[in-house]
């Protein structure tokens, strides 16, 4: 069994900072990474803007931030040979006179310092600087893919760097001092989790809430333009050599899938003519989900139970220029116990996500309950996250459904199987109302666990109804051996409607205590999600 002190789960720019930072302190690393598509860093510009949002404000802590990024990038510029940080200028065109007029009348010293020049130096024949703008200095660019390429080159030349798909909670046994994966036969000291959006699953760090956003990115063709620097207004153009740019980046929190979508094409080209005078060409598409936690900042820290693990998300929108700064903090921290900033720092009790919370709950009672070789049914195929989990509970002896009526949803639940290599899995396009003639005779009586985890499918079709049904849950448990489980989860803030989940609450009401436990997790109030667990009597 290989032996590593630090195990880092995730090769993006924060799993890529804190690989870093670990090795320059000597410390002997393994990362893993899944290399799946749609990662948020890959698809990301690595813009360090000074000047940001809306409001034109002075990027948070930038004074911190930007010398510890510069310094950072540089360092592994010249620990593998690769060139992909520059320091460069950018600008800012104003979108109308009321930007201009509100962003002048304002008396901010630390605003003038990073601007140079009052008029942005742009050729009108390019671009439409009809309501002036200004140039911005303390500026830069990280060519993110560049910079990963080089980094996992450089890790697996060590054999510090490991391409899989890991599971934490059923791959990671905890010990005491330290955790091991028996599948890849390797053992540390610690894991550090930087997966991104992946960490929603995360059963150790529930509370951290989520608040994701899709970014879309076009790469296009520009003939004639020459401007070598990121121009800004609304949205961004970066030049990657020669005619080629892009440009970007859309700004969803409702679909969540990441997946190029004609919507997300049509808004970067509007914006862009709003500015770009010049004919372009899109010669590329991409997306990537952002993950943004509640509050915007990141989070960092041990975990307070199991002191062998640690955490480092939430980078958002700004991550090449927050990793460097903060994953240096939290290495610091757990080599040499310095404190973490109080405003990044995880606690139990500073954020909570009550939709993560009861989903790794409702895990936990399955996997209190389903044994292997036995059937079980996910009849909320959703993403697949509960098919896989399922499929690895059974294991190869075993047998899950799973079910929904949109196609989507099981084109991405085999998707995910076939990363994973599960074979043992039936998918079944079907409404899970017609549960109990959809399976197979042989089984009825015979099923140890069934999952419903409607909510809103990212990217499906939002007029078909997600609520898990009573008729539905009825034929589940007449299916269930004795024993056996039902999970619901309810949602009832994603509709703002709680009939459905007061029908299941009162269906659940209903059964006879002599024949079934009904347990209930999640607040009682109207918006949050709420978890009901029903086991079958074993005297049935």
């Amino acid at each position: 069994m290989r032996t590593y002190d630090h195990i880092v789960i995730g090769h993006g720019l924060a799993g890529a900072a804190v690989a870093w930072c670990l090795r320059w302190k000597g410390r002997r690393v393994l990362v893993i990474d899944r290399e799946g598509p749609g990662s948020a860093s890959r698809v990301a510009a690595g813009l360090i803007t000074p000047i940001t949002g809306r409001r034109l404000a002075k990027t948070w802590r930038l004074d911190d931030l930007f010398p510890a990024a510069a310094a950072f990038y540089r360092r592994v510029e010249t620990a593998t040979g690769a060139r992909f940080f520059a320091s460069r200028d950018m600008v800012r065109l104003f979108a109308d006179d009321r930007e201009r007029t509100e962003f002048e009348g304002r008396d901010d010293p630390t605003l003038r310092a990073i601007i140079n020049r009052s008029v942005p130096l742009v050729n009108i024949s390019w671009f439409d600087a009809s309501h002036g703008g200004f140039e911005m200095a303390s500026a830069a660019r990280l060519d993110v893919p560049r910079y990963l390429d080089a980094s996992r080159e450089q890790f697996t030349a060590d054999g510090s760097y490991l391409t899989a798909e890991i599971d934490p909670p059923s791959d990671l046994d905890l010990a005491p001092g330290g955790v091991v994966i028996p599948r890849f036969e390797v053992r540390a000291e610690g894991v550090i989790f930087c997966q991104g959006l992946a960490a929603r699953d995360d059963p150790w760090f529930p509370e951290v809430r989520f608040t994701p956003a899709k970014g879309e990115v076009l790469t296009i063709r520009v003939p004639g333009l020459g401007e070598d620097r990121v121009v800004h207004r609304g949205i961004w153009l970066a030049p990657l050599g020669g005619d080629v740019f892009r440009a970007g980046a859309t700004y969803d929190r409702a679909d969540l899938d990441p997946v190029p979508t004609r919507r997300g094409r049509e808004e970067i080209c509007t914006r862009l003519r709003e500015f770009l005078r010049l004919p372009f060409e899109v010669i590329d598409h991409s997306a990537g989900v952002r993950p943004i936690v509640e509050g915007g900042k990141p989070i960092l820290g041990i975990h307070p139970e199991y002191r062998q693990l640690t955490y480092l998300n939430g980078l958002g929108s700004k991550g090449a220029l927050l990793a460097p700064f903060f994953a240096t903090q939290l290495i610091d921290h757990t080599s040499a116990g310095r404190a973490i900033d109080p405003d990044v720092a995880f606690s139990p009790g500073r954020t909570l996500d009550p939709s993560t919370r009861v989903v790794e709950r409702a895990h936990a009672a399955v996997r209190a309950s389903l044994g292997t070789g036995e059937v079980a049914i996910d009849a909320t195929a959703g993403n697949g996250r509960d098919t896989a989990f399922l499929a690895e509970l059974v294991g190869p002896a075993g047998r899950v459904f799973a079910i929904d009526v949109q196609p989507l949803a099981l084109a991405r639940t085999a998707a995910i199987l076939r990363e994973r290599s599960y074979s043992n899995v039936t998918l079944v396009q079907r409404d899970h109302a017609e549960l109990a003639d959809l399976l197979p005779k042989e089984h009825h009586g015979r099923v140890g666990a069934v999952m419903f985890n409607p909510g809103l499918l990212p990217g499906g079709d939002r007029s078909i109804p997600t609520s898990p049904g009573t008729t539905a849950i009825r034929s589940a448990l007449d299916l269930l051996r004795p024993g056996g489980v039902v999970t619901v989860v309810t949602y009832p803030g994603s509709s703002g409607d709680t009939a459905d989940a007061d029908a299941v609450r009162m269906l659940l009401e209903s059964l006879p205590a002599t024949h079934f436990e009904v347990r209930a997790v999640g607040p009682e109030r109207p918006a949050a999600p709420r978890l009901f667990v029903i086991r079958k009597g074993n005297s049935l």
